[in-house]
């Protein structure tokens, strides 16, 4: 079995047209990319519904892609799940107020 990361994207339509997005970071265990494309689009599926919010607005929660399937890779026992890349002059500042560290 291989380990995957995905990202699933759902569309929120609210009564008035307005649209709002959820994206979720999954983790799916399967025998191969097709067998765990499958399972996320049958969940996508699953979790698709219309209901009646809290303030008694009719919502349609839809199951829109899969943004992202990739296999996760073991590496001394460590497992990178994501990366991103900060291009600035000051990319060691911004990182660090963004993520509020000090390193003294």
């Amino acid at each position: 079995m291989i380990l995957y990361k995905a990202r699933v994207l759902f569309r929120i339509l609210k009564e008035n047209n307005q649209a709002d997005f959820d994206e979720q970071l999954m983790l799916i265990e399967a025998s191969s990319a097709e067998e765990a494309r499958q399972r996320l689009e049958d969940y996508g599926a699953e979790e698709s519904e219309t209901f009646t919010n809290i303030r008694g607005q009719l919502i349609h929660w839809i199951f829109e892609k899969i943004t992202d399937l990739r296999p996760l890779r073991f590496q001394n026992g460590l497992i990178q799940m994501d990366s991103r890349t900060i291009e600035s002059e000051e990319s060691e500042e911004a990182l660090l107020r963004a993520h509020r560290i000090n390193l003294n």
